[in-house]
């Protein structure tokens, strides 16, 4: 390997560690900048897209954490804005968790990253939003808004918080996160069964009523089906009202 090959190498490694290392002619003040530069930029970008999770930790175990990311994760990604996404990456790849680490860290950080996610999309295409009307989503076929994603957490990872950190995993949680008209984001509690649903429409399964109905009916045998398509009909109405049902061509 050539000598500045070598230094590059070598400049990196002092970067990612925070340390010196032999060989490498560059005087220790200056070498001190940019790891603290760097280090600063990464931890920033983590603290600001994570503050719920970043708010459970002392400072000095929160340092610690990133400065694991920064040394043993490898980031495929030149972009700043990648950074929360390769933060998830190696949660959930690599990292092994310590007693300074809640239980639901990997939970709650996921679900923060969504919202994250969810705030920075982009979509030129034009939407054409159905009414939330009965006789017409009825008879329309739809899908959902680009700017929504369906989760579920064993913890309920939407009330965490310094004062509320579940000690172990409950019933499962299903969430309806979304991005508004005025770029907020918001969710709504939904139960397994609007997730199932949800999903039938997004993985392009069934995306009309009847179809829904036909999909539905199997699994809930135990329910009438006209009290099936009425409950159905009125979660597809507030899909409508909240403009996150789109026609489908």
């Amino acid at each position: 390997m050539n000598s500045f090959k070598q230094t590059q190498l070598s400049f990196a490694q002092s970067i990612r560690t925070g340390k010196a290392v032999e060989n490498l002619v560059i005087e220790n003040r200056r070498l001190a900048v940019y790891q603290e530069l760097f280090f600063n930029n990464v931890e920033g970008f983590v603290s600001s897209a994570f503050p719920v999770l970043r708010s459970l930790y002392a400072a000095e175990d929160w340092q610690s954490l990133i400065r694991t990311f920064f040394i043993e994760h490898p980031c495929h990604s030149p972009h700043f804005v990648d950074i929360s996404k390769e933060f998830i990456q190696f949660l959930s790849e690599e990292y092994q968790l310590k007693p300074s680490d809640p239980c639901f860290m990997r939970e709650l950080a996921h679900y923060e990253w969504v919202e994250l996610d969810l705030s920075i999309q982009t979509n030129e295409e034009q939407l054409t939003t159905l009414p939330p009307q009965i006789e017409i989503i009825r008879s329309s076929r739809f899908e959902l808004s680009p700017i929504t994603r369906i989760v579920s957490y064993p913890y309920p990872v939407h009330h965490i918080s310094q004062t509320f950190q579940p000690q172990a995993p409950s019933d499962r949680v299903y969430l309806l996160v979304y991005r508004n008209e005025r770029f907020a984001i918001n969710f709504i509690e939904i139960n397994p069964v609007v997730a199932f649903t949800l999903d039938l429409i997004t993985k392009r399964v069934a995306n009309d009523v009847e179809s829904l109905i036909s999909q539905l009916q199997p699994a809930l045998a135990h329910i009438e089906s006209d009290v099936l398509q009425t409950s159905l009909l009125d979660s597809l109405v507030e899909l409508a009202q909240l403009d996150l049902l789109l026609e489908l061509e």
